[in-house]
């Protein structure tokens, strides 16, 4: 995946010599239709993991739940819209794939978005319980830990918003994309 979204990204670099900028470009588009291709069969796996670990995820906070709950709709619907997208494409469904791969991209950008203000408010519990836990220096260690998987986690989620971003089309770009400067 970082793979895939760095190619995209330097692909619309004007730091590269031009010349590089046609073969990213081309391996970055071979890894995301294999990465596609390969998650035809996510849909079941994300139907058990949400039936094991319930439509909140176990969260405690009720902030926190709502975003998951919505974030598990959201990629429950995902997965059919890409397959059928996928589909489409490859001409197995007389289908307008466009119509689809718009609606996948729009639930992806959803779920992003959830995923980080779901971050965003675990990290706000956490520093909530860590000004009253103060006095216990393993339960603090702990929530340092928790907090600092938080910001992992939210800066994990900003390569994919990146590339995405990158490899916009932008009509004042010399080559057509915005990237790099």
């Amino acid at each position: 995946r970082l793979l895939c979204y760095s190619c995209h990204l330097l692909s619309g670099s004007h730091l590269l010599p031009p010349a590089l900028s046609a073969p990213l470009t081309r391996l970055a588009a071979q890894l995301s239709a294999w990465r596609t291709t390969h998650r035809l069969a996510d849909g079941p796996a994300m139907v058990r993991h949400v039936l094991q670990t319930g439509w909140a995820g176990g969260e405690d906070d009720w902030l926190a739940g709502w975003l998951q709950i919505a974030t598990n709709l959201v990629d429950l619907l995902f997965y059919p819209v890409e397959n059928i997208a996928w589909a489409g494409e490859h001409k197995i469904l007389p289908i307008t794939q466009d119509t689809w791969w718009t609606q996948a991209n729009y639930l992806w950008a959803i779920s992003l978005y959830l995923n980080i203000g779901s971050a965003l408010r675990k990290v706000y519990t956490v520093r909530q319980k860590m000004v009253a836990v103060k006095s216990s220096e393993e339960g603090a260690r702990k929530l340092e830990n928790l907090e600092r998987e938080q910001y992992i986690n939210l800066i994990q989620l900003q390569f994919p918003r990146l590339a995405a971003t990158s490899s916009t089309p932008y009509t004042g770009s010399q080559r057509g994309t915005c990237g790099l400067a």
